[in-house]
């Protein structure tokens, strides 16, 4: 059985993925942040680039 999405679901969808991806944004440049402190705390590691 074949379902064809309608614009507005696929509309809809795709406003909760910018929604989405604006709240995980901060997040994820905060976990960088701390990885990169963490990383430089490591004696004899080389700091990854991200």
């Amino acid at each position: 059985m074949v379902v064809s999405a309608s614009p507005w679901s696929s509309e809809k969808a795709e406003m909760n993925i910018l929604e989405i991806n604006e709240k995980l944004l901060p997040q994820l440049a905060e976990n960088k942040q701390q990885f990169r402190n963490m990383n430089g705390r490591l004696p004899g590691q080389p700091a990854e680039q991200i």
